[in-house]
C-alpha cells in the first residue's frame, strides 16, 4: 500500500535526519522542506493539492516531505493513508538553538527585524514580548497543535522524541508506521544530519 508521509517539528529538532532515514528506504521518496519558506503558515491550500497529485500520480510506496510549516495544512489533508510523524526535542534545548540559528533575524515578532523569506513561513507575534519569549510560545503552541492532530489522527499520528531518533529500536519503530517489515527495513543509528553553522553535517546512507 502507498503511504504519505508528512513530519512535524518546530526546527532544530531532527526534520533532517528523519527525512534521511524515511528517504533511504526501498522505493520512497521524501524530501526536506520541498517547498521551503514559500509553504507559508497563513495556509494556501494548493500546496495540499500538489503533494496530494504527486502522490497519486507517481510509482512511489512512500512520498511525502518533513518540514515545520506543513502544521497549519495537516488537517487539509484528505487522503486517508496520511501518516504524520512529530518530532519533540526538549524545550530547553529547541529554544536556544532556534535563538542561535536566527541570529539577529527575526522570525517571530512582527515589525522587528523581519526576515524576508522565513518570517512568512512562522506564526509571528506581537513585538512586546521579548524574541525569546516568543520562540517559548512558538514552542509551546505548536506542540499544542499538534496534540489537537494526534486527537483527529489516532494512531495514524507518531509522536518522536528527538533524543531517540537514532535508536535502532525507534528507527524501527518510525518505518513500521509508515509501512515496512522488519525485515525490509534499512536502519544506520549513525544517521545525524544537521544544518550548518550549530552541528557539524554528517551525511549517511
Amino acid at each position: 500500500m502507498k503511504r504519505l508521509v508528512i513530519g512535524l517539528g518546530t526546527g532544530r529538532c531532527g526534520t533532517k535526519t528523519l527525512a534521511a532515514l524515511l528517504n533511504m528506504q526501498a522505493g520512497a521518496h521524501v524530501t526536506h522542506e520541498l517547498f521551503a519558506h514559500n509553504l507559508t503558515w497563513e495556509i494556501a491550500a494548493g500546496f495540499v493539492l500538489a503533494m496530494e497529485r504527486e502522490f497519486r500520480d507517481n510509482d512511489f510506496r512512500l512520498f511525502g516531505d518533513v518540514a515545520l510549516n506543513w502544521l497549519p495544512y495537516a488537517m487539509l489533508f484528505v487522503n486517508r493513508e496520511l501518516r504524520p510523524i512529530v518530532l519533540q526535542r526538549d524545550r530547553a534545548a529547541t529554544v536556544e538553538s532556534l535563538l542561535r540559528r536566527a541570529g539577529d533575524r527575526d522570525w517571530w515578532r512582527r515589525g522587528v527585524t523581519e526576515d524576508a523569506d522565513w518570517f512568512q513561513a512562522m506564526p509571528t507575534y506581537n513585538n512586546t514580548m521579548t524574541k525569546r519569549e516568543a520562540v517559548e510560545r512558538y514552542y509551546d503552541e505548536y506542540y499544542a497543535e499538534c496534540r489537537e492532530l494526534q486527537d483527529v489522527f489516532g494512531d495514524r499520528l507518531l509522536w518522536v522524541r528527538t533524543e531517540d531518533l537514532s535508536s535502532e529500536q525507534e528507527q524501527r519503530r518510525i518505518l513500521a508506521h509508515v509501512g515496512y517489515e522488519p525485515g525490509e527495513m534499512r536502519i544506520d543509528t549513525g544517521l545525524n544530519i544537521r544544518t550548518k553553522g550549530e552541528f557539524k553535517e554528517v551525511i549517511s546512507g
